[in-house]
C-alpha cells in the first residue's frame, strides 16, 4: 500500500471533488483518480460514490478514511522521529492575534498531531518565532533578515457578513453597501484598497476593531456588517453575501497557514509539508 495514494484519497474525501483534491495536492487530476482506483482494487471495495457534483464516501470508504488519517499521522511521526536526528525539542510558535481563533486552534491541533516528537511553545504575537500562524500578506510577528516559507493549511473566500434576520436586506449592488453601519477591521491587509474604492465607508464605520473574533461577535450582535474571509462553515446568526459585486481583485480568497523560517529543522519542515494543502 502506497502512503501517497492514501494522501490523495484523503484529499478527495475532504474536498469532495477530484479537481479540488488535485489543486490541494498540486498534481494533475488523473493522478488522484489513479490513486483511488489502485486502492479500490487493492482492497476490493468501492471507496466513493461518483456524481456530476463530485465524490462522496461509501460506508466502507468512511471507515477506510478514518483509518487512513490515523495511519498517515503515525507514519509522519515515525519518520520525523527516526529519520531526522537534528530536531529541536522546543519549537516557538507565534499566532497573529488578528486571525479568527477557531482557525488558529485548528492549525495548532493538526500541527501537534502531525509532529508529536516536538514540543510547541505557543504565544500570541511572538516577536521572533520559529513558526507563525498567519495568512498570506497578513504577517504581524515575523521580521528580520531570515527568509521564510509559507505552508498553506486552508483556503478561505471573502464574504460580506451581515446579521441574520436584520431589518436591512442584503445588498444587490456596490452602492447598497453604503446603507449599512460598518465594522471597520483596521488590521485587514486589504483595507487600504477597499477604502480607495469606497472612501465613504471609513466615515460610515461606527466601530473599529483589529481581531476577526471581535468583528464576528459584533456582527452576530447586529451592530454592523464587515468583510471577512471565512471557510465553508455556517456561522450562527450571520449571513454570508458574495463580494463579487465589489469588483475588488484582492477580495477573492486568502490562504491561512504557517510561515516558517528557512532555518527550521528538516523534521519540522517535513511535518509542515505533510500538512499543507
Amino acid at each position: 500500500m502506497d502512503l501517497r495514494n492514501l494522501k490523495y484519497f484523503i484529499a478527495a474525501a475532504e474536498e469532495g471533488t477530484i479537481s479540488q483534491a488535485a489543486i490541494r495536492c498540486h498534481i494533475a487530476q488523473p493522478s488522484i483518480s489513479s490513486a483511488i482506483s489502485q486502492l479500490e482494487a487493492e482492497f476490493n471495495s468501492k471507496l466513493f460514490l461518483r456524481s456530476k457534483k463530485g465524490v462522496s464516501l461509501t460506508a466502507f470508504g468512511d471507515r477506510f478514511y478514518q483509518q487512513a488519517k490515523s495511519l498517515l499521522r503515525e507514519a509522519s511521526a515515525f519518520e520525523a522521529k527516526f529519520k531526522y536526528k537534528d530536531a529541536l525539542p522546543i519549537i516557538e510558535v507565534g499566532i497573529n492575534v488578528q486571525l479568527h481563533s477557531i482557525d488558529a486552534a485548528h492549525i495548532i491541533k493538526r500541527l501537534q498531531e502531525q509532529a508529536q516528537s516536538f514540543q510547541f511553545k505557543i504565544s500570541v504575537n511572538h516577536q521572533n518565532p520559529d513558526l507563525e500562524i498567519t495568512s498570506m500578506g497578513y504577517s504581524a510577528t515575523q521580521s528580520g533578515s531570515n527568509k521564510q516559507d509559507f505552508f498553506p493549511f486552508m483556503n478561505h473566500t471573502y464574504a460580506l457578513l451581515i446579521p441574520k434576520g436584520w431589518k436591512i436586506p442584503p445588498p444587490t449592488d456596490a452602492h447598497a453597501l453604503l446603507e449599512y453601519p460598518w465594522i471597520d477591521r483596521i488590521g485587514c491587509p486589504n483595507r487600504s484598497e477597499f477604502l480607495k474604492h469606497f472612501p465613504q465607508i471609513e466615515k460610515l464605520s461606527t466601530i473599529q476593531v483589529e481581531s476577526e473574533d471581535l468583528a464576528l461577535r459584533l456582527v452576530q450582535s447586529k451592530l454592523g456588517v464587515t468583510i471577512m474571509a471565512t471557510g465553508n462553515e455556517t456561522i450562527e446568526g450571520v449571513e454570508k453575501v458574495n463580494v463579487s459585486l465589489l469588483n475588488l481583485d484582492s477580495y477573492q480568497f486568502r490562504q491561512i497557514g504557517i510561515l516558517a523560517r528557512t532555518t527550521i529543522p528538516d523534521a519540522v519542515r517535513f511535518a509542515l509539508k505533510q500538512l499543507s494543502i
